[in-house]
Parts: structure tokens; sequence; C-alpha cells
């Protein structure tokens, strides 16, 4: 009988062990999380006014912003993967990749979309 509750106990604080620094671990990836959303929201508005006061074209302003946006989104959501605690190789491979394979995608169309900038300004 002892040996069976020797186990069970050793078991419960093996799970309490666990579950109390994954636990931590998400609460902080949940502060991070808010608080980085409320800083993107405050950057995003500071970039939303610039362009306005500057001579950008209004149909590369939606664009730009929405771009900003996700990448900043995107580098949060990184940062809380690792905070988590799941491995940053998997992460920048698979960003790799679909760099890649959008840069290999838009070949053409950045290019117009380079050279529609260069007109506007030049």
């Amino acid at each position: 009988m002892d040996t069976i509750t020797n186990s069970l106990q050793n078991f419960f604080n093996t799970i309490s062990y666990g579950l109390g620094n994954w636990g931590l671990q998400l609460i902080g990836a949940i502060a991070a999380l808010i608080i980085g959303l409320w800083i993107i929201r405050i950057i995003m508005k500071g970039v939303s006014k610039a362009f306005e006061k500057t001579s950008l074209d209004e149909t590369l302003q939606p664009f730009l912003l929405t771009t900003i946006g996700f990448l900043l989104k995107l580098l949060l959501i990184i940062s809380i993967a690792g905070i988590v605690g799941l491995p940053m190789a998997s992460f920048a491979a698979l960003l790799a990749g679909v760099g890649l394979a959008i840069g290999a995608a838009f070949n053409g169309s950045l290019g117009h979309i380079a050279s529609r900038c260069n007109a506007t300004y030049f």
C-alpha cells in the first residue's frame, strides 16, 4: 500500500511541477501578447499619421500599413512562441521558406510596385 501511495504522490508532484512551469510560461505569453498588441497599435497609429503628413500615394498607404502591421504581428507571434518554449529553428526555417515562395510568386509584381513607387517620387 505504501508503494502505491508513494507512486501516486510522486505522480501528482510531477504533474503539479510541470503544470506550474507551463502555467507561468502561458501567463507570460498572454501578458506579452496583450502588451505587444497594444504597442503594435500605437506604432500603427504613428505610421498612419506619418503617412498622412507625407505626400505618399493614397493607394500605396493601405498596402504599406497592412504589410507593416502583418510583419509586426508575425514577429510578436514568433516572440510569444519563444516565451512558451517552442523551438525557434523551425520557425526560422518556415519563415525563410515562406519568404522564398512569396518572392518567387511575386517576382514580376514586386517590380511593378517598385517602379510605381519610384515613378511617384521621382
